[in-house]
């Protein structure tokens, strides 16, 4: 409530005309001191996730309270829409996700936005020779957390390097991130006998370091995926991607013109 107030007043004191939520917790907040500021600044409403608010009075309200609700893919506008159903999967976030209610011509489709002064081919030595890569290695890696229960499926990125491993010796696999799966990977890496081939690498700032560095990006979601950027960021760098064709992934693939299924 203090934080709400604070905001409203804000709005008020600056004339304040657009206020902008992009995170579930944070759209009655907005609507909230929108409201209660007397000025009736518009508002934005966000959705980065491939499903819908997560309370009924929030799927049935929000639209009606919002001036506009932005989508960041066209997959991500379809479940607000339609809902998506998906009950064979073996992840039960997947089961279903029920739509939204309400004036869907409020609904917008906007990509995010990328800096391709730093997503761009690049030198990236020193990050291979930090993760011991030698020249006839091909370091194919997965980017992004890994906490419980599943991930972005680094758990399968594992057992595809198992597999690998026997055809491609020269291969190595890295996952690039934090969570709180890291003692469930480490183990799987021992039971699948990939020590000294797959590793966890530290969590990244340099992202564009990491993408150049590496050979191939793998992104073997399991879970829900509104627009992967990290695909996009990927491709920037002029590296192959491996991906899930679930959810908003092909889009990633289609904006750069670049899908191969």
């Amino acid at each position: 409530m203090p934080l709400i107030l604070s905001v409203a007043r804000r709005v008020r004191r600056e004339h304040i005309q657009i206020l902008d939520a992009r995170h579930g917790r944070d759209y009655w907040p907005t609507i909230l001191a929108a409201r209660w500021s007397g000025v009736r600044p518009k508002v934005v409403l966000g959705r980065h996730l491939a499903k819908s608010p997560g309370s009924w009075l929030s799927r049935r309200w929000l639209l009606s309270q919002c001036d506009a609700f932005v989508a960041v893919s066209h997959f991500v506008a379809k479940v607000l829409r339609e809902g998506d159903a998906d009950p064979t999967s073996d992840n039960p976030e997947r089961h279903y996700r029920p739509p939204m209610s309400g004036d869907f011509s409020r609904l917008h489709v906007v990509y995010g936005g990328f800096d391709m002064d730093r997503f761009q081919p690049g030198e990236a030595s020193g990050q291979r020779e930090a993760w011991g890569l030698q020249p006839q290695h091909f370091a194919f890696c997965m980017a992004g957390g890994y906490d419980l229960p599943h991930g972005k499926g680094q758990r399968v990125f594992l057992q595809a390097a198992a597999r690998v491993r026997p055809e491609l010796p020269q291969a190595r696999f890295f996952l690039v991130g934090r969570g709180t799966l890291r003692a469930t990977l480490e183990a799987d890496i021992d039971r699948l006998g990939l020590q000294g081939v797959a590793s966890l690498a530290p969590y990244s700032h340099d992202m564009p370091a990491v993408l150049n560095a590496m050979d191939c990006l793998v992104l073997p979601q399991i879970g829900t995926e509104a627009l992967p950027g990290v695909v996009i960021e990927a491709h920037a760098c002029g590296k192959p991607v491996i991906a899930s064709a679930l959810d908003g992934i092909p889009e990633a693939f289609a904006t750069g013109g670049t899908a191969n299924w």
